[in-house]
């Protein structure tokens, strides 16, 4: 068992490595912005997991260029990404994408807005699509951390 304390990066080191490539890219107002600690740079909320571009198990190593700061849920979605579907999956990530995938891990099925009033509740469609709001609105809300 390796007991070496590894040396990574800090998130200001990282941030600042990565800052000039992606600050305009992500839709932040200036590098400033883009500096400001404790934002994830997939989905822009909060969050500050150091991340490997390329997992240290298939030869990634620890330095900044090839290090991202992420929220929890991002880290976790992009695990099985790599090279140029992770840099796609990267710059279209937005915070709608995050909220989704966390509601979908506490149980939200996204199927149910597709369906008709009358699929989900099985009776007929009661003042418009008012209905599909009311049954998904506590699946979210009992999800929430």
């Amino acid at each position: 068992m390796n007991t070496t304390k590894r040396k990574m990066p800090t998130e200001l080191a990282i941030r600042a490595h990565w800052a000039d490539r992606l600050w305009r890219a992500k839709g932040y107002d200036s590098e400033a912005e883009f500096m400001e600690r404790g934002t994830c740079f997939a989905c822009g909320m909060d969050g500050a997991e150091r991340a490997h571009i390329l997992a240290r198990v298939a030869g990634g190593g620890d330095e900044v260029e090839n290090l991202h700061v992420l929220c929890g849920v991002c880290h976790k979605d992009s695990e099985y990404l790599d090279g140029e579907r992770y840099m796609g999956w990267l710059m279209q990530r937005s915070p709608v994408d995050r909220l989704m995938s966390e509601a979908m891990r506490c149980g939200f099925n996204p199927a149910v807005l597709m369906q008709p009033n009358e699929q989900v509740n099985q009776q007929p469609p009661r003042m418009g699509n008012y209905t599909t709001v009311v049954r998904v609105r506590p699946v979210l809300e009992r999800g929430a951390p």
